[in-house]
């Protein structure tokens, strides 16, 4: 035997085409046979052939002569076409390069060969530069529009430049930007499909960890490794904005145009809104009692379930003191909001 003759292996080039050209030129019964039979690499074909296309006591499976005949057939016609010494078998580096140039459709070559060599000086993918690529290119609107929105690849817009430039009606620009949330997490769903999900490479210090409320300030180190390294334009908000959808080591109580970070298991299951409807209908007069978080805060009735998450309590407590003052400048006394006017 010839010591140079590669062995008759399969390779994810060759098991690629061989699913490709299987659905192309079998018949729809033929070619669900064999995914029933699992045969889906022409390892698996050419042993399937060389038993006599014998499927056993599988008799449910649809598979009688016109099909044998049209396995066979595609069988000595993928051997001619794509012989198994065609392919040679990629060291774990080509498989990577491969298995990206064929996936990671929203990469152009540029930018592929930028993730390459990115992951051959750190071992990990640049998941912030992907999915800014995945914006870039993308043609459809909803995602032009949030990524100018948000400026996830290059300068913000307002709501009144979008309308110029798609030609759009207001109500259109902010249905589209309502979407923000589910097109953020599309594109990340996309990277690691087709690429890898490696973004917890992008964790955060322990000290910014153990903050029950965090700022975008907290997230500066971070932001400016990755600004460096990875090529991104977005600013310090856009930055954590992606981190929100796609980190989610942390959650996210937003009101009127800002929001607050939280990384403590349980402030999600307090109803902020309930608290806030419930302030606005306390009379304004000298003679009012202090609004007492202390209390209101672990009040059943404003919890998911009516059930107190009690380790969640102080942090529920400051969120709601900060979305008081943000929203009615009323300063606090301790857990107390002194609504009294002056």
């Amino acid at each position: 035997m010839d010591e140079n003759k590669q062995e008759y292996v399969d390779t994810q080039e060759r098991i690629d085409t061989f699913e490709e050209e299987a659905w192309q030129k079998l018949s729809f019964r033929s070619a669900n046979a064999l995914k029933m039979l699992e045969i889906d690499t022409p390892t698996k074909l050419k042993a399937f052939v060389e038993s006599g296309l014998d499927i056993g006591k599988r008799r449910y499976i649809n598979f009688g002569k016109k099909s044998k005949e049209e396995v066979r057939a595609f069988y000595e016609s993928f051997e001619k076409n794509h012989p198994a010494e065609a392919y040679h078998v990629m060291s774990e580096r080509e498989t990577l390069e491969y298995n990206i140039r064929k996936n990671a459709t929203f990469l152009h070559a540029e930018d592929i060969d930028f993730v390459l060599n990115y992951f051959d000086r750190t071992n990990h993918y640049p998941m912030f530069y992907m999915l800014t690529k995945f914006f870039e290119h993308s043609d459809w609107r909803k995602d032009q529009i949030i990524s100018e929105y948000l400026g996830i690849c290059g300068e913000m817009k307002t709501i009144e430049q979008l309308m110029e430039k798609y030609c759009l009606s207001e109500s259109t620009i902010k249905h589209e930007i309502h979407w923000i949330d589910h097109a953020i997490r599309r594109a990340a769903d996309r990277v690691e499909r087709n690429v890898a999900d490696d973004w917890e490479q992008y964790k955060v210090s322990d000290d910014v960890l153990k903050k029950p409320i965090l700022s975008n300030e907290d997230f500066l180190p971070l932001y400016q490794s990755v600004k460096d390294a990875e090529q991104i334009k977005m600013d310090l908000e856009c930055f954590v904005e992606i981190c929100y959808h796609s980190l989610r080591f942390f959650g996210r109580v937003e009101e009127r145009g800002k929001y607050w970070l939280y990384t403590v298991d349980g402030v999600q299951c307090f109803r902020f809104s309930w608290l806030l409807q419930d302030f606005r209908k306390i009379p304004r007069t000298k003679k009012a009692e202090p609004f007492d978080l202390s209390e209101v805060c672990r009040n059943t009735e404003y919890w998911y379930n009516e059930k107190v998450v009690r380790k969640a309590v102080p942090t529920v407590i400051e969120i709601a003191k900060q979305m008081i003052w943000h929203l009615y400048q009323l300063p606090s006394k301790g857990n107390k909001i002194i609504i009294a006017k002056s």
